[in-house]
């Protein structure tokens, strides 16, 4: 039997020219995790922004991203690997399902807990902004996209890595949180990326719980029969839990 329902982890952004220092560190720490996780949990599930940008063009893969794809694919031989978009990995498709069998796109997954009712997802989507919700419907609709793909990948990922940073500064200065569209999710337990800062806070009848990020802090959350649990990888404590027996 495995230890964990599911084990969520995300917000690596992996190629973020501002944490070059640390990327090698990071990523093979990202590796080391994933290869620990994926026996003992039924779901690995990527909350999204694994990488800074991702964008699929055709025979090309950038190098940050090899080893960590490589990694994502083994694990498919143990676990369902779960692959939620956030607002910097919108165009995550066809590469990440082609990992394997095992693999599922997607921006939203459910789990029904006992009495509980969970929503996993990055958590962009709760934004209040109308023009950051029409922005990215925007870029993912199909022909965006095809023109983009004319760009030479060198100055695609480029020009897209630089706009990735002034996202990223954004979101993880203080403000927006909670967000205000969380009422519009009908379960009682989400679990969100995107505000990169690890807590469990009450809301209304609803209970937030961000995961935290493997840029700055290296955690992750976990989902088992008794509990949500938000941990720091690499000093194995538990920062926070949400007991779900009560």
């Amino acid at each position: 039997m495995r230890r964990y329902r599911a084990v969520i982890v995300g917000d690596a952004h992996f190629g973020a020219k501002s944490h070059q220092a640390t990327e090698p560190e990071r990523r093979q720490l990202f590796i080391q995790f994933v290869e620990e996780m994926a026996p003992q949990t039924e779901r690995l599930v990527l909350i999204g922004d694994v990488f800074d940008f991702w964008f699929e063009y055709p025979g090309v893969v950038p190098d940050y991203a090899f080893e960590v794809l490589a990694a994502l694919a083994r694990a498919t031989r143990y676990t369902h690997v779960v692959y939620l978009r956030g607002n910097h990995d919108l165009w995550a498709h066809r590469k990440m399902a082609s990992l394997g069998e095992g693999v599922d796109v997607r921006d939203v997954l459910e789990i029904l807990h006992g009495n509980h009712r969970i929503q996993i997802l990055h958590g962009h989507q709760l934004s209040p902004s109308r023009a950051s919700h029409f922005f990215h419907a925007l870029i993912a609709h199909p022909i965006p996209v095809a023109l983009y793909r004319w760009l030479h990948p060198a100055l695609g990922l480029a020009f897209a890595r630089g706009v990735a940073r002034l996202s990223r500064f954004r979101n993880s200065t203080p403000g927006g949180f909670p967000p205000p569209g969380i009422h519009r999710i009908p379960a009682d337990i989400l679990i969100l990326g995107h505000y990169h800062v690890p807590r469990i806070q009450s809301v209304g009848n609803q209970v937030l719980v961000v995961a935290g990020d493997w840029l700055v802090t290296r955690s992750y959350a976990t989902l088992d029969e008794r509990a949500v649990a938000i941990h720091d990888y690499r000093s194995g404590q538990i920062l926070d839990a949400l007991n779900l027996e009560s």
